[in-house]
């Protein structure tokens, strides 16, 4: 694993203590930015966009006033997006708290709720989901 983006071992023990990491800075603010742009971008060309993208919310796109905007694949549809997923800033780290040498990458998932949006995501459990 690379030298480069390692977390401090205090983080590492942190994180096996705790299970997270408070405030840890990865990305500089005018990356997040643009990803955010990015991502603004995706939601408002959605309809063209969707079918190379995996999944995509089917309420939001019938009703964006009532709903959250959620997709799956936006590493496919954006470059920014794409090279963000492997990111040895965020690479790096995320193996080092995992313990494991390598990462494999599963699949990227964007929820875009604006604030005082009336959707709701509750509190939910994936692990039915994917087991």
């Amino acid at each position: 694993m690379s030298v480069a983006h390692r977390l401090p071992d205090a983080c590492v023990a942190d994180f096996q203590r705790d299970g997270f990491l408070p405030s840890l800075p990865v990305l500089p603010a005018d990356e997040v930015a643009e990803l955010r742009r990015r991502v603004d971008h995706i939601r408002e060309e959605l309809a063209e966009l969707e079918p190379r993208l995996y999944e995509v919310e089917a309420a939001w796109s019938s009703r964006p006033d009532q709903n959250v905007c959620h997709f799956l694949g936006g590493w496919q549809v954006d470059p920014v997006l794409h090279d963000l997923v492997f990111d040895p800033r965020v690479t790096v780290p995320a193996a080092q708290l995992l313990g494991v040498s390598r990462l494999r990458f599963w699949h990227d998932q964007v929820f875009f709720k604006p604030p005082h949006h009336p959707g709701v995501v509750p509190w939910h459990q994936d692990y039915s989901y994917w087991t």
